[in-house]
């Protein structure tokens, strides 16, 4: 009878979300994200070429604050995930450029409304 109670238990125990197992998130420790399209300093991605994409992809993950990066091959720019509260657009394209001065970044240019 005792092992029929702890299976219960423990099915119980295992199929609701628990804080203490990881499972649930309280939404005050939830981040706030920001998306930002950024492009090389000198001409266009070249389009398939995976093992730049992916020097520059992992080259914007160690900018801190940075979450995501991907390249964009509709706007032919690098699709940049990143935490407002830690960083800002030109400290990451700054912080990149400083650790990859053989393939800079740029802002793109500012739309006028």
């Amino acid at each position: 009878m005792r092992e029929l109670g702890l299976l219960a238990l423990s099915a119980l125990l295992l199929g609701s979300p628990s804080p203490a197992l990881g499972q649930e998130k309280s939404k005050e420790s939830e981040e706030p994200f920001a998306t930002l399209i950024v492009q090389l300093a000198k001409g266009e991605l070249p389009e398939g070429c995976s093992a730049s994409h992916g020097i520059i992809e992992q080259g914007l993950l160690r900018v801190e604050g940075v979450e995501d990066a991907r390249v964009d091959p509709e706007t032919h720019g690098i699709k940049v995930t990143y935490n407002p509260k830690k960083t800002t657009p030109p400290k990451i394209v700054a912080a990149f450029n400083k650790n990859n001065p053989d393939v800079p970044l740029r802002l793109p240019p500012r739309r006028n409304k």
